[in-house]
Parts: C-alpha cells; structure tokens; sequence
C-alpha cells in the first residue's frame, strides 16, 4: 500500500519545511523521470523507425539481386556453348 501525502495537506509542527523541501525534490524527480522516459521513447521510436526502413532496403536489394541473377542466367542460356564454357561464374 502507498501512501501519498499532498504537500498542501502538511501544515503542522517544525517538520513543515523540510516536509516541503522533500515533497519539491520529489516533484522534480518524477518531472525528471518522466523527461527520462520521453526521451528514452523518442529513442526507441526512431531506432525502430530506422529498423523498418533497413528491412525495406534489404527486401528491395535482395529482390534486385534475384532479378539480376536472373537475367545472368538468361543471359547465359543465350551464349553459344562454347563461350559459355569460358563465361565467368558469379556466386554470392
């Protein structure tokens, strides 16, 4: 169970200031904590963000690289048979 005490709410005794002073240093930790977890999201966003586009990249130049190692082996079945012993092989 947590217990909140409202700064408005202390107003009794000697320990009013420095219940006061507490109450602000825990206002400005949860202030700094949540620019903490702002931050921390806006980061996450954009890596996932650059994620997405790089799997994309990816996608397209492996389809790329399949279309043109088709068209190798178009090319290939072109080529008379005896060029086609002397033609280079590309692997990947």
């Amino acid at each position: 169970m947590v217990v909140v005490i409202k700064c408005e709410q202390v107003r009794y005794g000697s320990s009013y200031k420095v219940v006061i002073l507490q109450c602000s240093e825990w206002d400005q930790f949860q202030s700094d904590l949540l620019m903490t977890v702002r931050v921390a999201n806006d980061f996450k966003t954009e890596a996932q963000q650059e994620k997405e586009k790089l799997i994309m990249e990816n996608k397209s130049l492996r389809d790329k690289l399949r279309s043109l190692e088709a068209q190798i082996e178009k090319l290939k079945g072109r080529l008379p048979l005896s060029l086609q012993q002397h033609a280079f092989t590309i692997s990947f």
